[in-house]
């Protein structure tokens, strides 16, 4: 299982870049795609999104994120976790 690191707060609005809303079913894989847990994708933009995942779910540090239906695959990196939220960046 891998270590969680210290994931801050989440802390005030201070985005980099303008995040659209958006309402779309994605899987967080892990754990050498041998782990997948189900998520919504949120207020998505060229760097990042929001998430919600099931109630207080054991998320990794870094994960990827697929789009089911599409061939869209993200590399992410957890910034923020508050609850059932998580604000990740993409690398």
């Amino acid at each position: 299982m891998q270590e969680r690191q210290n994931i801050p707060q989440k802390e005030d609005d201070s985005r980099s870049e303008f995040r659209r809303r958006t309402l779309k079913s994605g899987k967080i894989v892990f754990n050498n795609l041998q782990s997948v847990l189900d998520c919504t994708i949120r207020d998505l933009s060229l760097v990042g999104c929001r998430i919600i995942v099931p109630s207080q779910a054991d998320l990794p540090a870094e994960f990827e994120l697929q789009l089911p239906g599409s061939d869209e695959k993200f590399q992410c990196q957890i910034i923020w976790r508050k609850h059932q939220e998580a604000g990740v960046k993409f690398k």
